[in-house]
């Protein structure tokens, strides 16, 4: 029996160090395993969608508008109605901005005919499309508004345009062709559109630079000062 025991020893030690490898066999698989497995926080981070505390703030109110930039060209723009009595009391203080700041001055003008009001005001304004086509338009325009007394009330203005025509030195035939052409009807809507579009709801509306200016300050001397407030220096 002495004599088996020291074998018996060795057959224990060898036993209790192969049983200690697969332990730690074992616990270094379930290790393994478990730091290969996503967490939740790794696997919402994949997703691409942005923790709620690292959103982006909504954006705070509108920053108070600057200075009135100043050009060299200031726009003064129109939108107006030949058969209109305020537009036809505005346009001589506008020809006078417009002699005094001569080319520092760009005027556009809209055609904004109010129909259910003033039923002459469509017609003219085909008139003066009409004779745009031939290079008249200024010319037509001034002597609409110079004679808006004499024929705004008329039953039918087109002899009365025509007599403007003549006077502008138009091709008569060619201009009252033009008058009833889709191309004229086409240019006047396109202006009452713009208008629409820019929250125009009567006439004269005038803007300058884009900016709606309000009625109150459509006098001559404070255009004046609103039109040099745009300008450079000379």
């Amino acid at each position: 029996m002495n004599r088996w025991l020291p074998l018996m020893i060795i057959l224990s030690v060898l036993l209790l160090a192969a049983g200690g490898g697969v332990w730690l066999y074992q616990s270094s698989q379930q290790s393994s395993n478990q730091s290969a497995a996503p967490s939740e926080s790794s696997s919402a981070s994949t997703t691409g969608e942005t923790p709620p505390s690292a959103a982006s703030p909504l954006p705070g109110p509108t920053a108070t508008p600057g200075p009135v930039e100043r050009r060299s060209v200031v726009t003064l723009e129109e939108f107006g109605d030949y058969q209109c009595p305020p537009c036809g009391q505005l346009h001589p203080e506008l020809t006078i901005l417009k002699k005094e700041f001569g080319e520092r001055l760009r005027f556009v003008y809209r055609h904004f005919p109010l129909i259910q009001i003033h039923p002459n005001a469509q017609p003219a304004a085909l008139a003066a499309v009409a004779a745009s086509f031939q290079g008249s338009f200024w010319e037509m325009h001034n002597l609409l508004y110079q004679n808006q007394s004499t024929w705004s009330g008329l039953p039918d203005i087109v002899p009365q345009v025509t007599q403007y025509a003549r006077q502008a030195g138009l091709d008569v035939p060619r201009f009252l062709n033009d008058m009833q052409s889709p191309r004229a009807f086409a240019v006047v809507s396109a202006d009452q559109r713009e208008g629409t579009s820019r929250n125009v709801t009567g006439t004269p509306t005038l803007l300058i630079n884009g900016e709606m200016l309000p009625f109150e300050s459509y006098s001559l001397d404070q255009l004046r000062r609103e039109i040099d407030r745009r300008l450079l220096p000379r």
